[in-house]
């Protein structure tokens, strides 16, 4: 039975682990899902040896703090955890030889605040410097003056972004640099991190249509843009 389709309906958090339980005294052997978080889930199956399959859960991780605990045995996930992204993007501001850069992350409760943590982990032990830390709630484009707070706190002092949030928030982070005119140099470079999957048999860009809503001002400002993604599977024998 799939655990995603009740998620959908939940009036509150918490439900999850309530709904499971009813599942299985009705008999259910396994669970799919939920997509969002499942870390608690993943223990209560575990505890009552049921297997949980999922495809992507943010929340899903076994921290330092939880050494020795992890998620149980009956757990299995289709994609990595979010906060393993965190090598890809010290691997690329190494490459570049950026040691210091500042850290745009979403929500708290996001997977944003995995892959902040482990990001800046990973700098202290490279020797690099986070020189600004900078968080924005659930982010819809009436908001855009957080994102014009935030690069008046710190465009001064980084010439390196590196922004973990949802791709809107991302257009109109880049939009607020351009208009301040600091991309017209290459003096500035935004690391992003984008957790939908890239297929390179689909050339279509990601969320056009927020885009296009800007001008080809700053669509073009998107030069300034590394993003990471997660790889489209091309071995022929996937599945």
């Amino acid at each position: 039975m799939d655990a995603q389709k009740n998620q959908k309906k939940r009036p509150a958090l918490g439900i999850e682990p309530r709904v499971m339980t009813q599942m299985r005294d009705l008999g259910v052997v396994a669970f799919f899902g939920p997509d969002g978080t499942c870390h608690t889930e993943a223990k209560l199956a575990a505890a009552w040896n049921l297997p949980l399959i999922s495809h992507k859960c943010a929340g899903a991780r076994s921290s330092k703090r939880e050494a020795g605990a992890g998620l149980g045995i009956t757990f299995a996930r289709t994609l990595p955890p979010a906060f393993k992204v965190s090598k890809s993007v010290m691997a690329l501001l190494k490459a570049f030889k950026w040691d210091k850069f500042a850290i745009i992350a979403g929500d708290a409760l996001s997977a944003a605040a995995q892959q902040t943590d482990a990001i800046k982990e990973l700098a202290r032990q490279n020797g690099m410097t986070v020189t600004a830390e900078h968080h924005f709630p659930d982010y819809i484009p009436l908001n855009i003056s957080n994102m014009e707070r935030i690069v008046d706190q710190t465009y001064d002092r980084t010439r390196v972004y590196v922004f973990l949030g949802e791709h809107i928030a991302l257009a109109d982070f880049v939009k607020v640099l351009q208009r301040r005119g600091l991309l017209q140099t290459g003096d500035y470079a935004v690391v992003a991190v984008d957790d939908e999957i890239y297929d390179p048999s689909a050339a279509a860009i990601v969320h056009a249509d927020h885009l296009g809503q800007n001008s080809s001002g700053d669509v073009m400002a998107f030069r300034a843009v590394l993003k990471l993604t997660p790889s489209f599977p091309t071995n022929p024998y996937y599945a």
